[in-house]
């Protein structure tokens, strides 16, 4: 019941780069796929990667039930329960890697966005 989009401009970047990039969004998703679709609720996931000029932009929304709806978690929990989760911990930890800039939005659906440099 969950469609996944993927919009993906074509990127070089170096292994160092890559690789935290490519465990954030595994991170990302499957939050959302846990989480985010409850009692088989229909949704979209979609990944977006965009470049504009030196610096590359990845999104990564969904439209389900927000971040805390229900358990009384709060706008800052991308893992779409209550405190810091292990994956919100981990998706700061590779957007820091990179030295991105991360931002997470909860209020309609989720979205995961990560600025940084190639």
């Amino acid at each position: 019941p969950v469609t996944l989009a993927c919009d993906l401009e074509p990127l070089q970047a170096s292994t160092d780069k890559t690789i935290p990039i490519v465990l954030l969004i595994t991170e990302a998703v499957t939050n959302a796929f846990k989480h985010a679709f409850p009692h088989g609720r229909r949704g979209r996931i979609e990944i977006r990667l965009e470049r504009d000029g030196a610096i590359a932009r990845l999104r990564i929304t969904d439209d389900g039930i927000g971040l805390g709806a229900g358990d009384g978690a709060g706008a800052r929990s991308g893992g779409h329960v209550a405190g810091p989760t292990a994956g919100l911990q981990l998706i700061d930890m590779l957007a820091k890697q990179i030295g991105g800039r991360l931002t997470i939005d909860g209020s309609a659906g989720t979205t995961v966005a990560l600025d940084f440099e190639v």
